[in-house]
């Protein structure tokens, strides 16, 4: 039954609270006994769901690793990545590839806003489209914690251009932080 929940269930449990260890940063630490019900997702995130799995259906067939590389790369499911693969790219520090970061927000609002561009959209209509497209990828990467940074600081730099200032590295750094 937790397999077919996903971003968007709610998922009923009974468990217990018990205070966490000393030194540790939870408060809290809950240990579930039972789940009551976890059902699949409703609506937009159904939506987003069935995106996700369809990308990843549409890599079976082909040769490994592309196969699995190709939906860890996009939105950072290695679900289908191979062992074998998955064990050489850590061993070669090389598995942050298939974790969704910065240069993937990059291009994605980057592709909205030139997509925009091109058909005469002026600048306010580019940064909202552009915002929107951000959302709705964080929305299909799922929000974990590399991506809401990634998407801070996309959004900070939109708003920097939305207000005609320059969107300095550090500066749009700075204010992820302090907004995060």
């Amino acid at each position: 039954a937790v397999a077919a929940s996903g971003l968007g269930s709610e998922i009923h449990l009974t468990g217990r609270a018990i205070p966490a260890s000393p030194g540790e940063r939870a408060i809290l630490v809950l240990r579930a006994q039972e789940i009551i019900d976890a059902p699949p997702p409703e609506g937009i995130w159904a939506w987003f769901e069935a995106l996700r799995d369809g990308l990843v259906a549409s890599t079976r067939g082909l040769p490994q690793p592309g196969a699995g590389l190709v939906p860890g790369l996009a939105v950072g499911d290695t679900s289908s990545l191979d062992p074998a693969t998955d064990a050489a790219m850590t061993a070669s520090s090389l598995s942050h590839l298939t974790a969704v970061s910065g240069a993937n927000c990059a291009l994605v609002v980057g592709a909205a806003f030139v997509l925009l561009a091109a058909v005469g959209a002026p600048r306010w209509l580019r940064v909202v489209g552009a915002s929107g497209v951000l959302t709705g990828f964080v929305a299909l990467v799922t929000p974990e914690p590399s991506v809401v940074r990634a998407a801070s600081m996309a959004a900070i730099a939109l708003l920097a251009v939305a207000l005609g200032r320059p969107a300095a590295g550090v500066a749009v750094l700075s204010g992820a932080v302090t907004a995060l």
